[in-house]
């Protein structure tokens, strides 16, 4: 406890008067749990990136681990008496869930050590907190005390009021530090404890959260911390100081570095951020490829999948990359490149005019392989969209709008802006191979649910009533023309093809799966020379069959019947590329006719059948080697009788 000009300087736990029980699942922080260090990483640099004070140079934004000593935690023993009375409260009031009780007992562990392991996380060229002097609402009280309350412009990131939980998230003692010095001449600093409610000495019950500060008002301290021993802040900007933090695991700064370049690749190349990470080499425009270079490949797995391809188009050489545009609200403000190999995996990164990518938007054309990134670069269709996210900023959805209508007919119109974008490309660049029966065929609107898919899982499994009849098997099936099931069952056939609904249950396990010796699948009617694969080309290529596929949650389901007897039956798949086809692994097969399903030898990507009769309708199981679901081309050899 200390004084500033006869104020006291203390912790302090405002009564909750018996309003209710706050618990220690904060809901605030409970949002960014599911990956705390991406978060993290987008809370804070969207935050920095909003402030930018000179928009000639970057916002650099530096993460810093530190040991602080016990004796200089603000408030420490009154901190840890308060871990103390949370401890006796939980044994008392929680007796059916002990997480509550495992997180106080963990916290006074924490405590108990001569030094506590904190993050701070400072920004520079920014403008700092503002109004920390207004107890009602600025900048700083937006940050530091109020919730679900923010006051931004139109153009900026964040608009929900709640990135700040962000920080607690990361913190095994749910408290963090603020310092500000800001441009309107004013330094303040508080420590905020996010805590459940307990029982004081006096009997009250708190409502949770606790401030470090002066008494009076719970104001801030109109002067700076020096909490990290190596850091004093001296210029514009703002400290974080997460305490409790676990720095034992010393990939958390790999994470940090992936998150980094995979949300803000674009912000780093255009020269508005620059991050620091505990002693690493700054992540800048300068050394932004090396670093990438160097850290994917020796940790893919902390990517996201989809950056490589993005990183390919910004900062190599390798593709021949196309520019569209197009004007929505104001000229040109967005900006869309597309780029064509067959290593890349039909996404396209929608990201702000600052850089920060929003989503990774799939359900597009599978006419070609090809990565995009579209950028939103006018204030008005900036502002406009902003309004669609959700509060963890990685998705949009046009409930969110205060114009529901509008917004759904802007999203369509510059998904469909993307959609015709790569037609067009496809078409300019390899006109031939969309001359295909059925190729020109796209995924409706409202499978467009515009969000990331490893935050809301941007669905594929909706069921679309399309079906296609070809009579030439080797023809290309696009994914418009694979009908997608909501559960197991396929939808009624009108060709012929007899399949009951819902009878159809695909279970994936045992030892069904590819390997040196072509699978463990066997042969069921027919046998198969020892050339394999290649006495293929010289057995028939047949096209007098019917056909119709459906795919379900990663499994094909290929339906078909032929007027013809034909021995020793053959199916080839493969990826349907623009310009050439791609070879794929299939991981099992199997027949699927009642009473019971037999499985089929495989090897790489050619399925053995066996003999077809006539006007028999054969279904076939498979899966492959893809996360995607992708345009197949399917050849079907044989032998005649």
């Amino acid at each position: 406890m200390n004084e500033l000009n006869n104020k006291k300087i203390c912790w302090s736990f405002p009564s909750s008067n018996f309003s209710g029980l706050n618990g220690s699942n904060n809901p605030g922080s409970e949002h960014f749990k599911d990956d705390i260090v991406l978060s993290l990483a987008r809370e804070i640099c969207q935050n920095s990136l909003d402030a930018r004070k000179d928009k000639n140079e970057p916002v650099i934004v530096e993460f810093k681990s530190f040991e602080l000593d016990r004796n200089i935690f603000p408030g420490f023993e009154e901190f840890y008496d308060v871990i103390l009375k949370q401890i006796e409260f939980a044994r008392e009031n929680y007796k059916n869930d002990d997480s509550t009780l495992n997180f106080y007992l963990n916290a006074k562990r924490i405590l108990d050590n001569d030094k506590i392991y904190c993050l701070r996380i400072s920004d520079f060229n920014t403008t700092g907190l503002t109004g920390s002097n207004n107890p009602i609402s600025s900048n700083w009280m937006n940050l530091v005390k109020n919730v679900g309350v923010s006051d931004k412009s139109s153009t900026s990131g964040g608009s929900f009021g709640i990135g700040k939980f962000a920080s607690f998230a990361f913190s095994k003692l749910y408290t963090v530090f603020y310092n500000t010095i800001s441009v309107d001449g004013l330094m303040a600093s508080q420590g905020v404890a996010k805590l459940s409610s307990y029982k004081k000495d006096d009997g009250d019950i708190t409502l949770g959260v606790g401030y470090y500060g002066l008494e009076e008002k719970l104001d801030r301290i109109p002067y700076t911390f020096d909490l990290d021993p190596s850091f004093k802040r001296k210029e514009l900007g703002t400290d974080i100081f997460i305490l409790g933090f676990d720095n034992h695991n010393e990939q958390w700064k790999d994470k940090i570095i992936a998150a980094i370049i995979d949300n803000f690749m674009l912000s780093i190349i255009d020269n508005k951020l620059i991050v620091k990470i505990d002693g690493n080499r700054d992540i800048s425009k300068e050394n932004l490829k090396d670093i990438f270079l160097e850290k994917y490949e020796k940790n893919k797995n902390l990517y996201n999948e989809y950056t490589k391809n993005y990183f390919e188009i910004l900062l190599t050489s390798n593709y021949e990359c196309h520019k569209f545009y197009y004007s929505m609200f104001q000229e040109n403000d967005a900006e869309l490149t597309l780029a064509v190999d067959t290593n890349m995996k039909n996404r396209v990164a929608i990201i702000r005019n600052n850089g920060m990518k929003i989503f990774d938007k799939s359900n597009l054309p599978k006419i070609a392989f090809y990565s995009g990134i579209l950028q939103l670069k006018g204030e008005v269709i900036n502002s406009f969209f902003r309004k669609m996210e959700n509060p963890q900023h990685d998705g949009w959805s046009v409930n969110r709008h205060t114009d529901e209508k509008e917004a759904d007919k802007r999203q369509r119109e510059l998904f469909e802006f993307i959609r015709k974008s790569i037609r067009e490309l496809v078409e300019t660049t390899s006109p031939e191979s969309v001359d295909a029966e059925g190729v020109g065929e796209f995924l409706p609107d409202d499978m467009d649910i515009g969000t990331n898919e490893e935050a809301t899982n941007e669905s594929i499994t909706d069921k679309i009533e399309k079906e296609l009849e070809v009579k030439e098997i080797n023809s290309i099936i696009n994914k418009s023309d694979i009908s997608y099931e909501e559960k197991n069952g396929i939808t009624n056939s009108n060709d012929g093809l007899e399949i009951n609904d819902g009878e159809d249950n695909v279970i994936i396990g045992g030892d069904n799966h590819n390997d040196e010796n072509g699978g463990s699948g066997s042969i069921t009617n027919g046998t198969t020379t020892e050339e394999g694969i290649n006495n293929v080309i010289k057995e028939q290529l047949i096209n007098s069959a019917k056909y119709r596929c459906f795919y379900s949650n990663g499994i094909y389901n290929f339906i078909f019947k032929t007027t013809e007897t034909l021995n020793d039956v053959k199916l080839h798949i493969e990826i349907s590329g623009e310009q050439t086809n791609k070879k794929t692994n299939i991981l099992f097969a199997k027949r699927d006719k009642k009473p019971f399903n037999k499985s089929l030898k495989f090897e790489k990507n050619i399925i053995y059948l066996g003999n077809i009769n006539p006007g028999e309708n054969n279904k076939i199981i498979f899966k492959l080697d893809e996360k995607e679901e992708w345009s197949l081309e399917v050849k079907m050899y044989a032998d005649k009788k």
